[in-house]
């Protein structure tokens, strides 16, 4: 494991039914020893299965000063192996405060969600710096302003209706509708 387990926070859902709201103050690897009061460094985010998601703030500051993406942002980054050993990872998102990422159908519950959101970054007021976070796992809304569009009306006699290309003759080589709009022809 890279990090002491009281720094990482798991996020688990284990009634799968229920609304769960966690906030949460998140340092970053540079602040790692200077954490007097214990916030995380990582959040898993627990899927049940072998690839986990995991949550956390990429502060541009000490052994992290020369990041070149992401500085000071929030990063989710999703990895094999439970987070437990080496394993390929990617990275999903990165989060600036009042930004969001939401998951549809967490742990393939239908009409169930998980949204992670950045309520604010401090890296110049605070020491040390950290990124405030919402993870939510809630009912999905229902889509209520967007009503299921009406069947489109019949066709009536008076409908235009399309005519049959002509066979081509001197006066019209293309053999085209001469009602019909020209296209433009490329080379």
């Amino acid at each position: 494991n890279w990090y002491d387990p009281k720094f990482i926070m798991n996020f688990d859902v284990t009634n799968k039914r229920r609304n769960k709201v966690l906030r949460r103050k998140i340092v970053g690897i540079a602040d790692y020893d200077n954490n007097p009061d214990g916030h995380p460094v990582v959040i898993k985010l627990e899927t049940d299965t072998d690839e986990d998601y995991f949550l956390g703030f990429n502060r541009a500051y000490g052994v992290n000063s020369d990041n070149k993406q992401a500085d000071n942002l929030v990063t989710l980054i999703k990895a094999g192996s439970n987070g437990l050993s080496y394993s390929q990872s990617w990275l999903l998102a990165t989060l600036d405060q009042g930004q969001s990422y939401k998951f549809r159908t967490w742990k393939g519950m239908r009409r169930r969600d998980l949204i992670i959101t950045v309520n604010a970054i401090d890296v110049t007021k605070s020491n040390p710096g950290y990124a405030d976070v919402t993870l939510k796992y809630i009912r999905s809304s229902k889509k209520k302003n967007n009503p299921k569009p009406k069947p489109a009306p019949s066709p009536t006699a008076s409908s235009p209706s399309i005519s049959a290309p002509s066979a081509p003759s001197r006066e019209n080589p293309e053999g085209r509708n001469p009602d019909s709009p020209r296209m433009p022809r490329y080379t």
